[in-house]
């Protein structure tokens, strides 16, 4: 089973963690800017 989130740009702040949780949630590494 695969998951999925809801990302809303309109709020978006550019901190980048939902790449950091997808990084982390698929076994990448994590680098400083994706």
């Amino acid at each position: 089973m695969r998951y999925a989130f809801y990302l809303d740009l309109e709020r978006c702040v550019g901190c980048y963690a939902c790449a950091v949780a997808c990084m982390d949630q698929n076994d990448l590494e994590i680098t400083a800017e994706p």
